[in-house]
């Protein structure tokens, strides 16, 4: 007896598949690096804040190994807590690790002192926690885009300088006064008269 035909309306129907991990090692593989390599986001159920992993919106960044190993390692650490502020006590790391991931050490440079110190408390929790060659190299990147933050925040702070006004000219220093006709001629004989004659010349 042959099988019933769905229909198309019935083949619409069909609940849309779960994204699963895919069967085979190879693929296992690549579905959980393709799974640490996504952003992770404050969500906030029941009154609560949650780390949850979400899907990328632009491209990451080309990173080079060591920072992508560093990456996925302060993934893990800040998915592993329990505690329930957690999410919220550890948003200014979360930060640094989404900005890291996207626009590379370039953009956690960019960003400000405050959040910088902030997640610099933060790593330093996790790694007293457990100690990580990676979060050596996180500690002391922060302590240094910290301080040079600082120092960028202060210059754009400190006021310019006001504008020096112009040295006078010579000719600024020339006095002017009103004269008579007559004072103006015996000034022009007087000034006359202190002019050199003429030096003799070759056959004069």
């Amino acid at each position: 007896m042959p099988k019933p035909r769905l229909s198309a309306q019935s083949q619409r129907r069909r609940p849309a598949q779960e994204r699963r991990a895919p069967k085979g090692k190879g693929g296992l593989l690549r579905w959980m690096k393709g799974l640490l390599r996504r952003p992770l986001a404050l969500q906030r159920r029941n009154g609560r804040w949650h780390l949850v992993l979400v899907d990328r919106r632009r491209p990451a960044a080309q990173l080079s190994l060591e920072t992508q190993a560093l990456c996925e390692e302060l993934r893990e650490r800040l998915l592993s807590q329990t505690h329930e502020a957690a999410g919220h006590a550890l948003r200014h790391l979360v930060r640094v690790h989404d900005t890291l991931t996207q626009d590379g050490w370039p953009g956690v440079e960019a960003l400000p002192s405050r959040t910088l110190g902030k997640a610099l408390l933060q790593a330093q929790m996790l790694q007293d926690e457990q100690r990580s060659d990676a979060l050596d190299d996180l500690l002391h990147r922060l302590r240094v885009m910290q301080v040079a933050a600082e120092l960028r925040e202060e210059r754009s702070a400190r006021p310019a300088p006001a504008p020096r006004a112009p040295a006078p000219l010579p000719d600024s220093q020339v006095e002017v006064s009103e004269a008579t006709p007559e004072e103006y001629a015996a000034s022009e004989r007087s000034w006359v008269g202190t002019v050199p004659q003429k030096l003799p010349t070759d056959g004069s």
